[in-house]
């Protein structure tokens, strides 16, 4: 696994290595790249007789834990990005472990929801195409977000392309914000 710093991970928890088929369970070392880059790479060598080459495949935009708190508030990073499309700007509760989802949805417009790590999710919010304050319920307390402008909002859009129209991001809000 390499994270947006090229620090490689060797994964030693394999649950199954057939031929088309991998299932690790995944390690992301002691020095990952810090918050917001957590996209992974998932890279898989193989080789195919004793004496043969080695060959490579990958499986990219794979997302780690964001830490969301007063000095990181960037969501939905790509690769080695500093910054992302939407910002969190409000969560007055301790910290708690949530997921946030982005949809592109077919008559392209994008939506995004909030909830618990475990439990349902708050119900969608359409984001507006020239950005915007975005609040969700479904934490203990109303999430705040931020698109900035319609540039952001394209930014957002190209990010849900680029990943098949629905992005997860599980983060772990720290409390922040107030205003």
């Amino acid at each position: 696994m390499v994270d947006a710093n090229d620090n490689e991970i060797e994964q030693d928890k394999i649950g199954l290595n057939d031929p088309s088929n991998v299932i690790i369970t995944a390690d992301f070392g002691e020095a990952p790249a810090a918050s917001p880059n957590v996209e992974k790479t998932i890279l898989c060598r193989n080789r195919y007789t004793s004496n043969g080459t080695i060959r490579e495949g990958s499986y990219e935009h794979v997302r780690s834990m964001n830490f969301i708190a007063a000095d990181q508030l960037e969501m939905f990073v790509a690769g080695a990005d500093a910054t992302g499309p939407v910002q969190a700007v409000k969560h007055n509760a301790p910290a708690e472990d949530c997921r946030v989802k982005a949809i592109l949805k077919p008559d392209d417009t994008i939506t995004l929801a909030i909830g618990p790590y475990i439990g349902e999710m708050g119900p969608p919010v359409i984001v507006p195409p020239e950005g915007g304050n975005i609040v969700l319920s479904g934490l203990s307390v109303d999430v705040r977000l931020h698109v900035a402008n319609a540039a952001a909002y394209a930014a957002l859009r190209n990010f849900l392309l680029a990943r098949g129209r629905y992005v997860l991001e599980v983060c772990n809000m720290d409390q922040f914000g107030g205003a």
